[in-house]
């Protein structure tokens, strides 16, 4: 099946770069931004991925934001040895132009599901994510 050989992953990856291409966004940076909007200023060290051990190529990725103008990083108040990422208007701004374009693409995807179906994948997924946690 196309869920099982990663077809199915692929094609949504796919989707999702071709919106962000026009705004020179990869989907690892979307993320990050995404993680941001959930809890601004979080410590550095969250915005990886513990499973990946990608804290190299987050430095990079926000580094690429910073420099961009999307986020900022500032030294925490408490810790000065930690590092918080926070948003800036630019970086706010564009994710809002882009959740609308993604959602709808999303939607029109879904939009062939049945709701039965698509509440018993939840299921299955929530299921995988749970026994997938460390």
């Amino acid at each position: 099946s196309a869920l099982a050989d990663g077809a199915f992953a692929k094609a949504l990856r796919v989707d999702l770069v071709r919106m962000l291409a026009p705004y020179n966004l990869s989907p690892e940076q979307y993320f990050i931004l995404f993680r941001l909007m959930e809890f601004d200023g979080r410590p550095h060290r969250e915005l990886t991925d513990p499973a990946l051990d990608d804290r190299a190529n987050i430095t990079r990725l926000v580094g690429g934001l910073e420099r961009r103008g999307l986020v900022r990083k500032e030294a925490d108040d408490e810790d000065r040895r930690v590092s918080r990422v926070f948003l800036t208007s630019d970086g706010i701004a564009l994710f809002e132009r882009l959740v609308p374009q993604i959602r709808a693409s999303r939607a029109a995807l879904f939009s062939e599901v049945a709701a039965a179906d698509l509440t018993a994948m939840h299921r299955v997924l929530d299921a995988l994510e749970h026994a997938l946690r460390p």
